[in-house]
C-alpha cells in the first residue's frame, strides 16, 4: 500500500506499518493483532503513539479530508485501538487471552434479519 500512497512529510516512521496495518474491517485487524504477536503490536504502537494527534489533525483538515493519506491513516488509527487493548491493558497476559479468543467467530449479521423485541 505504501506505492499507492505517498505519506506527508513527518510521517515517514509509519512506512513499515501501512501494508501490515492499513485494514478495512474490524475482522481484518482482529485477525492481524493476533499474527504479528505482542512484538509486532509493540513496534507499531510505539511507532504511532508519539504522532497520533498530528495524524488525527491530518484525517481531519480541509487538505486531506476524504483523501487516500487520510483513509490509511483511519485505518491506522482503528488498528492502534485494536492494539492498545494488548499493549495497554493486557500486557503479558495477551497471550492466554488470545487462546481463548480463537474459540470466538465474528460475524457480520445482516441487520434487517435480526429480530427486534
Amino acid at each position: 500500500m505504501t506505492g499507492e500512497v505517498t505519506l506527508p512529510a513527518g510521517f515517514e516512521a509509519l512506512a513499515p506499518f501501512v501494508d501490515t496495518w492499513n485494514l478495512g474491517s474490524f475482522a481484518e485487524r482482529y485477525q492481524q493483532r493476533r499474527k504479528v504477536g505482542v512484538a509486532g503490536m509493540r513496534s507499531f504502537y510505539d511507532a504511532v503513539v508519539p504522532i497520533l494527534p498530528e495524524m488525527q489533525a491530518l484525517v481531519r483538515s480541509e487538505e486531506f479530508r476524504g483523501s487516500a493519506v487520510a483513509t490509511v491513516f483511519e485505518n491506522l488509527i482503528l488498528s492502534l485501538a485494536h492494539v492498545a487493548l494488548a499493549i495497554e491493558r493486557l500486557g503479558d497476559e495477551e497471550v492466554s487471552h488470545a487462546l481463548a479468543s480463537r474459540a470466538m467467530a465474528i460475524k457480520q449479521v445482516n441487520s434487517s434479519k435480526v429480530r427486534r423485541t
